[in-house]
């Protein structure tokens, strides 16, 4: 039992940290994106 918890800790670790670097990505593209289309409205 013991051990069973302690994989399902690690992936549930390993699933939020991939989550939060989803988010952040994405969140990095989005902006990148309406900077880029910002400054082709001002070009």
């Amino acid at each position: 039992m013991a051990g069973d918890m302690l994989i399902y800790n690690i992936i549930s670790v390993v699933l939020f940290l991939l989550a939060c670097a989803g988010v952040y990505y994405t969140y990095g593209l989005v902006v990148r994106i309406i900077k880029k289309l910002r400054a082709g409205g001002k070009g």
